[in-house]
């Protein structure tokens, strides 16, 4: 096999791979919403906050 197809041959079966791979990424990046994530991350937590009574003192 001459040197030009086995450096041909390396180039597509590294990018290929790489391709398919960032392809999947970006779709399954796009087919889930992340605005729930961001909401509960950007909400605080008041779990040492006092529940109201309804007796005054």
């Amino acid at each position: 096999m001459p040197k030009r197809k086995e450096t041909q041959s390396l180039i597509l079966s590294i990018l290929i791979p790489i391709v398919f791979i960032s392809g999947m990424s970006l779709w399954i990046l796009k087919s889930y919403d992340f605005s729930n994530l961001h909401n509960s991350i950007s909400t605080p937590n008041n779990s040492t906050s006092q529940p109201e009574t309804k007796f005054k003192k």
